[in-house]
């Protein structure tokens, strides 16, 4: 299976991954969302939130034509490389890959601090390779910044933070 990605109208991103899967066999698509913890007059409660808004992932055979999806409705354009190819390649396909594995859902990560630094023990942040560019100990989030397609983009994911290293 090769991964792709389709850039769409913010907001329709459900629709447009349903009309792909009903229109390419063998194709699956994926909307990535994280959980987060939101607080309101001292009740939490966990939301999914689109992190990517505007990209709809998705799974296809190699050999699938998807060069005829830039004409359905709220599809602004496939994503490809610079030679015209859709398949994402290194560390695009392996954000895709991690995002596929989870089912498109980033759940909270778990993690503590050794002296001034974060150590996440749990969950996508676990093996995660960019940055972490600030911590909200308070609201349970961290900002990360992620390349994709040539772009730097930053996303606020959620964390649980734990009193120590758990045995």
């Amino acid at each position: 299976m090769a991964y792709g990605c389709v850039f769409c109208r913010t907001g329709r991103e459900s629709s447009v991954g349903e009309a792909l899967e009903r229109k390419i066999p063998g194709l699956r698509a994926l909307i990535p969302y994280k959980l987060r913890l939101f607080r309101s007059r001292g009740t939490v409660t966990e939301q999914k939130v689109t992190i990517f808004p505007g990209y709809c992932f998705i799974s296809a055979p190699e050999d699938a034509d998807l060069y005829s999806v830039r004409h359905m409705e709220h599809v602004y354009r496939l994503l490809t490389d610079g030679e015209g190819c859709w398949q994402l390649r290194g560390a695009d396909r392996t954000i895709a890959e991690k995002l596929f594995s989870v089912n498109g859902v980033i759940g909270l990560s778990k993690a503590y601090y050794v002296g001034d630094r974060l150590r996440v023990t749990e969950g996508f942040l676990k093996d995660y390779q960019g940055s972490i560019i600030r911590v909200n100990r308070r609201a349970g989030t961290a900002q990360i910044r992620i390349e994709f397609d040539g772009k730097m983009i930053t996303a606020w994911v959620g964390f649980e933070m734990l009193d120590g290293p758990v045995q």
